[in-house]
């Protein structure tokens, strides 16, 4: 019986959420990338585009945050959003005077 609650632990499965990720720099698309996020996962770095870093955390199934860590500033900017097959999108737009930056990750 300790055998078989132990296969049953180590065999449960793992959720992973597949994002297809687009960047855009003053309106033009300058990036992509795939990504698949683990559930629970902390600061899983998805890209580097111009002076930012991007980070998506899983806080649990359904609700992630995506990160923007400027390098030169340094400053970090994050969205929260629920992220379902109803709801798909997981957004983020920085808009300073010099540029704006838009990145948008869709579930595959």
């Amino acid at each position: 019986m300790k055998y078989l609650t132990l296969l049953t632990f180590f065999s449960l499965p793992t959720f992973a959420a597949d994002f297809h990720c687009r960047y855009f720099w003053n309106l033009q698309e300058i990036h992509q990338s795939d990504v698949s996020i683990k559930d629970g996962a902390k600061d899983v770095e998805i890209a580097e585009v111009e002076e930012y870093r991007f980070f998506i955390t899983s806080l649990n199934q359904e609700r992630y945050e995506l990160q923007a860590l400027n390098s030169i500033e340094p400053t970090r900017t994050y969205a929260v959003a629920r992220v379902t097959k109803d709801s798909p999108e997981l957004g983020l737009v920085i808009w300073k005077r010099e540029h704006i930056l838009e990145v948008n990750c869709s579930l595959k």
